[in-house]
């Protein structure tokens, strides 16, 4: 469902519904179409269902760049490069625990990015990777609250 509604936000933004965000309505865009490939996780096949675990984080990773690039002209250029880095270094860590689970003990088709089966390295990976995301959340909502406190700054001023 989230892959659609981004795909709409996308097409009618692009149509000029919203306005002319054409960088967001791309972003979006592909965002949607990454988002729907998680359904690849279905198939019968470990490189389309490694795919399919790796579009999740992907996906993610490209909208909240999507909403990082919407605080353009709040932020300096340096901080939303960095916000990009961190938003795809976020996804790079929360695919960690796929390095040590096995699927097989469920029945799943094997995937290409597990190194070692190890459980409680598994655990530990998904601990880590969800004080990463969490935190990172916490960043992206900051800085949104930021971008529009200096909107309505502008508003005011002018």
């Amino acid at each position: 469902m989230a892959g659609w509604a981004l795909l709409g936000v996308a097409v009618t933004s692009l149509l000029g519904v919203f306005g002319t965000h054409r960088h967001l309505s791309v972003l979006l865009g592909l965002a949607g179409l990454v988002w729907l490939g998680q359904l690849l996780e279905l198939a019968d096949n470990r490189y389309l269902y490694t795919t399919g675990l790796v579009a999740g984080p992907v996906a993610a990773a490209l909208g909240g760049l999507a909403l990082s690039s919407a605080a353009k002209g709040a932020t300096s250029p340096l901080v939303d490069r960095s916000m990009a880095a961190l938003l795809f270094a976020t996804a790079v860590v929360s695919l960690s625990p796929l390095l040590f689970i096995d699927p097989g003990v469920w029945g799943l088709p094997a995937q290409l990015l597990a190194v070692d089966h190890n459980a409680a390295r598994a655990n530990v990976a998904l601990g880590v990777s969800a004080v990463v995301v969490l935190l990172v959340i916490g960043v992206l909502a900051a800085l949104v609250v930021h971008s529009r406190r200096v909107e309505r700054g502008r508003r005011w001023s002018a």
